[in-house]
């Protein structure tokens, strides 16, 4: 091989060894392009840097001043997982959010701030009741724990609504039915809420009648009882939840007049068959077994020594006959 051959091979070589690098060139610069994203996604550039501004997108009815003010002991502060784990813990702990994410940015001079994109729950602008009529709207208002001003989660209705249901039930209303009808206002993010009321009639107690009673009378068991019957003094509300405590009351009164296994075998609820458009009126009919009364017969002592049966009896208060 002469030397212009081998001068020739030499430039080929490196003209192909040239093309290669640049080739590989061109894929690493590729590969970089496209794992770039993965890398910021990732919070490598950001991690460590300091907190010095945050950002705010979609606020609609929360004040910035009201955002900053929960964030504000963040400020400075250096970013780390575990520091925006716990902003995000503040934030989603307020009624008014929905959804929030952000995006780590820097400003001109290079430094780190927070731009936050929220959501917020639907702000209310009005509640009030429909159907209602013979408890007036500031009542049943009253009674239940939503304002306006306040932010909507699905979870307040329901609690309203029971506590609605209740007061209407601790006032003889039986048959009472409450549902919600939400209007939401999408430019405005507000949300109006209206109580639709079926209110149905009042029961009234007539009279409050016993069976079965032989050791005590009507009039003994009646002083323990939270209903009464309708009267002058009295607005003789029939409630339902008050059947357990007056049975509970009735049977800790037998206990005390020494019937340890009394019991009520039933708690009837009756129509009078008097009812006119607002009111009807019922019997509460209690059927009591009332078994043996006990009483208490000799009192004696076993085992003392150091005090006498005499000193021992002029402690207690129970006698033979009790």
């Amino acid at each position: 091989m002469n030397v212009a051959t081998v001068n020739a091979f030499c430039y080929h070589d490196r003209r192909s060894l040239e093309l290669r690098i640049r080739r590989l060139l061109l894929i690493l610069a590729a590969l970089a392009i496209l794992l770039l994203p993965s890398f910021a996604a990732d919070g490598v550039w950001w991690d460590g840097m300091v907190m010095t501004d945050f950002t705010y997108k979609g606020l609609q009815n929360v004040p910035e001043r009201t955002v900053n003010s929960l964030l504000r002991p963040y400020m400075g502060k250096e970013f780390s997982d575990s520091v925006f784990a716990e902003m995000n813990a503040v934030l989603y702990a307020q009624p008014w959010l929905s959804y929030v994410s952000a995006e780590a940015l820097q400003d001109e001079s290079g430094a780190l701030y927070i731009q936050f994109d929220i959501t917020e729950n639907p702000m209310i602008s009005s509640v009030s009741a429909s159907g209602n009529r013979r408890v007036k709207q500031r009542t049943i208002l009253n009674h239940q724990d939503i304002s306006s001003g306040d932010f909507f989660t699905p979870g307040i209705l329901s609690v309203s609504e029971n506590s609605i249901k209740d007061y209407y039930l601790q006032r003889g209303y039986r048959d009472i039915q409450i549902s919600s009808t939400t209007s939401l206002d999408e430019a405005a993010n507000t949300m109006s809420i209206v109580f639709n009321v079926s209110e149905g009639k009042q029961y009234k107690i007539r009279s409050i009648l016993f069976e079965g009673l032989s050791g005590l009378t009507a009039r003994d068991i009646e002083r323990v009882l939270t209903q009464k019957e309708k009267s002058f003094f009295n607005s003789g509300n029939f409630v339902q939840s008050n059947v357990d405590t007056d049975r509970n009351a009735i049977i800790a009164l037998y206990g005390t007049e020494g019937y340890p296994d009394a019991r009520i075998d039933s708690v009837e609820v009756v129509p009078t068959g008097e009812e006119d458009e607002d009111t009807i009126f019922v019997n509460v009919i209690y059927t009591i077994t009332e078994g043996d009364r006990w009483t208490i017969g000799d009192i004696t002592f076993h085992g003392n020594s150091v005090f006498s049966d005499e000193d021992i009896s002029s402690l207690i208060t129970l006698s033979p006959g009790d």
